[in-house]
């Protein structure tokens, strides 16, 4: 393998993919920006008001936990939905009603509030409460973006918004005479234009229901990220949040002034966070490729704070006295400590979020860091430094036994199976296999998407997804699905072929169908193929065909060129009635899969060639080619030595058929097919319409 492709293998590679870089350049603007902010204003207020702007910010943290949930949440279901719709509109709504709701909760716990940070007016927390309708309304959209992995308007909407808008509206209303009501206010109107930005690019969706079966987002795992990143956020906010209340006003703001210029070693690795996280959960943080990315992008974290950290902790009273002014000199001995504990939260940042898309408990040890914290502060909270060394030590174990569950091995429940003549029992509609070997990320998606369609249809249904001796991990993603109907059968690596006719075998529906596992075949056609199903002269076998005249699809040059050559040496040698074998998406009557599968020995990629040509030798006519859609996306590849050994399966087919009449016998377990000649013109209906039947020659062809 050359250099440039085990660079191209490197999953921090991907962390670049869809606007990734300029998110982080846009995360590092907005800190600097943030910084600014803090500069400008700290001077401005002085360090009584300043902390008490701390304190509000602090408590905006732990609002955030919430949000954050929300995000968190959008971001993993449409990172397992890939390209399948969402009702964007609907939960949009639903969003400003819960951050109504929330204000007017806040605004009613103002007095309270307030009274516990010492405030002079309620009037600051009022503005607390007004952020909560953008803020909620942000993290829904926000969340939609970084599950498409759409980080340019994402980043731009940081930039403008959280950056340069937050400063222009501080300075303007703080020299206005507002104080922390101003600065408060400064914020809020910064979080209404970033969600005007974030809207932009699905304003489409926010306007439109979908069409087909897609349903409103769930917020699956909800309750565990809400809890999740809940602890984390109090945990980091805790310092300060309990130093206004122990600590004298003046003391309270040094100390906040020391963790706001500490919080700079966790800008770049939060952002990293941000891009690894959709990563993550299409993988629900199993196998080989996720533990590759979480070790890649805990190097980067660790550099990345060990960095910021060592020239805080060089540099403190020149950052203190450049960031807030002389009177704030008294938090240099503490901000380099805090500097060390921020760059231990940036590694704890990332492994909450693993931990997260792994379902894991040991998320939650956030809440065990806050409780930790908040005893160890209420006995040494005498000097800055006492409550520094608190959160360095509470810091340091949390990130220990957060590390516990990373690198054990995943436990896989797979069902081993020898492959067999003998179909199961037919007890559901449908049973869909799904063969896969190191299918790749959209797997996941892919296969969530297959259950949806399925549960749309109102049919009975299961998905059996095979693995042919993957090693990428990709079988943790169907362990994680298994409550949805989907079964895993891991087998040695053999070939597609090997694992459709394991898959077969354990079918158990009254039409067996099977699709390429890769996603380019999009799962919403399973839906037509249903329809087919339920016409009154059911089809022998419906396959899909990138050749029908209705069908849209983008691939390359080299392999249209192989596909039609291959064709035509099919048309040559077997004379089928239909246009394309090979397409990966086929449904086969039970009744013909009990006849043909039992006669077939093919184990690699002329499975379909070989199940056409039987089920054609044993007398059954009924095929029906129907359009598919291949997008730009299309990510099979085909070598030299493929096409080779196609060739060679083919003659061997073309061998067992003429030659030795292989298929002519008729195996201990295998029925002699029953059928009835069908007459010469019959009508096929759809949903969409219909098409005639040219039966006796086999040929159907049905539009949509």
């Amino acid at each position: 393998m050359s250099l440039r492709d085990k660079l191209s293998r490197l999953p921090l590679r991907e962390l670049a993919k869809g606007g990734g870089l300029s998110f982080l350049l846009a995360t590092g603007t907005v800190g600097l920006s943030a910084f600014v902010f803090h500069v400008v204003i700290s001077r401005l207020l002085g360090p009584d008001q300043y902390g008490a702007l701390g304190a509000l910010l602090n408590v905006v943290l732990v609002l955030a936990v919430p949000l954050g949930a929300v995000q968190a949440a959008v971001t993993r279901t449409v990172a397992l939905r890939g390209k399948a719709p969402i009702h964007l509109r609907t939960i949009a709504n639903r969003s400003i009603v819960a951050g109504v709701i929330g204000m007017v909760v806040l605004a009613g716990l103002s007095p309270v509030i307030a009274g516990f940070l010492h405030l002079s007016s309620v009037t600051p927390v009022l503005m607390l409460a007004l952020l909560l309708v953008p803020s909620v309304i942000g993290a829904v959209l926000q969340g939609v973006l970084i599950g498409k992995l759409q980080f340019t308007p994402f980043a731009i909407a940081m930039v403008v918004g959280l950056g340069v808008s937050r400063l222009l509206f501080g300075v303007v209303l703080v020299e206005a005479g507002l104080g922390v009501t101003g600065a408060m206010l400064a914020t809020v109107a910064s979080q209404v234009v970033t969600v005007g930005i974030v809207a932009w690019p699905l304003r489409r969706e926010l306007r439109t229901h979908p069409p087909g079966p897609a349903e409103h987002i769930k917020l699956e795992h909800g309750t565990a990220i809400l809890f999740g990143l809940g602890g984390f956020w109090v945990f980091v906010g805790i310092d300060t949040f309990l130093a206004r209340h122990l600590m004298a006003p003046q003391a309270a703001g040094l100390y906040a002034a020391a963790a706001t210029g500490s919080r700079i070693a966790l800008f770049g690795p939060a952002a990293l966070v941000t891009l690894a996280f959709p990563r993550f959960a299409a993988n629900h943080g199993r196998g080989p490729e996720a533990k590759r990315l979480l070790v890649q992008t805990m190097i980067a974290v660790s550099c990345l704070g060990v960095v910021i950290a060592g020239l805080i902790v060089a540099l403190p009273g020149p950052l203190v006295q450049t960031l807030f002014g002389k009177s704030f000199t008294g938090s240099a001995g503490t901000v380099g400590t805090l500097a060390v504990e921020a760059a231990i939260l940036g590694l704890i940042s990332l492994l909450v979020y693993y931990h997260l898309a792994r379902n894991s408990l040991f998320a939650q040890l956030g809440w065990l860091g806050a409780v930790v914290a908040a005893v160890g502060i209420s006995l040494f909270h005498r000097n800055l430094g006492q409550v520094a060394y608190v959160m360095l030590g509470t810091s340091a174990l949390v990130l220990m036994l957060s590390m516990v569950d990373v690198f054990r091995p995943d436990r896989i429940r797979a069902k081993p199976v020898e492959v067999s003549g003998e179909l199961a029992t037919d007890t559901l509609d449908f049973s869909i296999v799904v063969p896969f070997y190191n299918p790749g990320p959209r797997f996941g998606p892919h296969l969530a998407n297959i259950i949806e369609v399925l549960e749309a249809s109102g049919s009975t249904f299961e998905v059996i997804a095979v693995s042919d001796g993957s090693t990428d991990g990709s079988e943790h993603v169907v362990s994680e699905l298994d409550r949805h109907g989907v079964r895993l059968i891991a087998m040695p690596h053999g070939g597609k072929g090997s694992a459709l006719h394991a898959g077969m075998t354990e079918a158990r529906g009254r039409y067996v169908g099977f699709i390429d596992a890769d996603g380019d075949l999009p799962a919403l056609l399973i839906s037509n193929f249903i329809e087919l199903t339920r016409v009154d002269n059911a089809p022998d076998v419906i396959l899909g065909s990138k050749r029908h005249p209705d069908s849209d699809v983008v691939y390359p040059i080299l392999r249209r060129l192989y596909s039609s050559g291959y064709h035509t040496l099919i048309g040559i040698l077997f004379h089928l009635p239909v246009r394309d074998t090979q397409t990966g998406l086929k449904f086969v009557r039970r009744e013909v899969l009990s006849a043909v599968v039992p006669r077939m020995v093919e184990k690699r990629f002329a499975f379909d060639l070989e199940l056409l040509v039987v089920a054609r030798r044993l007398g059954y006519r009924q095929f029906v080619e129907a359009p598919v859609q291949i997008g730009e996306r299309f990510s099979s590849t085909i070598s030299m030595r493929a096409v080779w050994n196609m060739i060679l399966d083919t003659l061997a087919i073309f061998y067992r058929l003429h030659i030795l009449r292989y298929y002519d016998r008729t195996p201990s377990d295998a029925p002699v097919p029953s059928y009835s000649k069908p007459t010469s013109q019959q009508q096929l209906s759809t949903a969409s319409g219909s098409a005639p039947l040219d039966l006796e020659e086999g040929a159907i062809e049905v539009s949509h």
